[in-house]
């Protein structure tokens, strides 16, 4: 894998220097030398969520840790990872703000966490890369349960993540159905599950993220009583709504050029293969194998043309 990472190396600083490097010799991205890609090390943000940014026996694993790890490292930089946590000590979620603070005071270099462009979305405080996974938000019920349409949430009661693509989903298109409830989780997403899960809430169903629905549906036993919507209706109510995940980065001179050096990377992995039994698959869906689903692939999310981006 070293080896393999090597090559690639070779190949993106070559394409770097061309474009991003104003001082190829010395190596510098800027400049001001403030960032030497051989010697400094990159600090990513990222929040606890499986199968994203997660510890798994005692390993920090997930499919952004190991993409950050391969993007910086293919472009010369170590990588240090830190937890980004409230701000607001009240506060059991973490929001843009949290990310613009940490980013606003160094730190952290980048974003890499599962904060979708629902959640992630200012285009005054921060560049964003590429996206370059879709996590849209589904609906999760009661095994043996159907919505089959709109108007059979009337009556009603949802849970949703504080500050989630959930909670946004619900105040946009949910909240003015005749009476309908709704339970806002201030410790997230998981909570809605097992609050749409648990036999003594009167909970009739969960909106979250679909990565975070299919990770613990089928990869724990916490949730048994719950479904995908559509499991037992292929043709029930499903969310409409698509967000994906980008990397964020702080608004100044280096982080647009970490930006340009990120999706320039991206794209090299997007359109470079590797066999794997016996079938092909981009370097992206590479880093995805081993993360895999009963009900779906992780590799199946990824984006792997950035032409509809430029």
């Amino acid at each position: 894998m070293k080896k393999f990472f090597n090559i690639i190396l070779s190949l993106i600083l070559c394409a770097c220097c061309m474009f991003s490097f104003s001082a190829c010799d010395d190596k510098t991205v800027n400049k001001d030398n403030i960032i030497n890609p051989r010697n400094e090390t990159i600090k990513v943000g990222y929040i606890d969520y499986a199968p994203l940014n997660y510890m798994y026996k005692g390993k920090f694993t997930g499919f952004n840790t190991k993409l950050a790890i391969s993007v910086f490292n293919t472009l010369g930089y170590n990588v240090d990872f830190v937890l980004v946590e409230p701000v607001d000590e009240d506060r059991r979620v973490v929001t843009e703000e949290d990310v613009f603070e940490a980013l606003d005071k160094n730190e952290i270099t980048c974003f890499w966490g599962a904060l979708t462009d629902a959640v992630l979305n200012d285009t005054d405080k921060f560049y964003f890369s590429y996206n370059y996974m879709e996590n849209s938000p589904c609906l999760v019920v009661d095994n043996g349960t159907s919505i089959d349409n709109i108007s059979h949430f009337e009556g009603k009661t949802i849970a949703f993540g504080q500050s989630s693509s959930g909670e946004f989903y619900f105040n946009d298109f949910l909240s003015n159905i005749p009476d309908i409830d709704f339970i806002k989780c201030e410790k997230g997403q998981k909570s809605a599950l097992h609050k749409a899960n648990s036999p003594i809430e009167d909970v009739d169903c969960a909106i979250v993220d679909t990565l975070c629905a299919y990770y613990n549906l089928e990869k724990t036993s916490e949730y048994g009583n719950l479904v995908l919507n559509t499991a037992n209706n292929p043709n029930a109510y499903q969310i409409g709504q698509k967000n994906y995940l980008r990397v964020a980065f702080k608004k100044d001179a280096v982080g647009e050029e970490l930006k340009t050096l990120v999706n320039k990377t991206l794209e090299f992995f997007a359109s470079t293969t590797k066999t794997v039994n016996n079938k092909t698959v981009s370097l992206l869906e590479y880093l995805a194998v081993g993360e895999t689903y009963t009900l779906a692939e992780l590799k199946d999310f990824i984006i792997k043309d950035f032409s509809s981006q430029n």
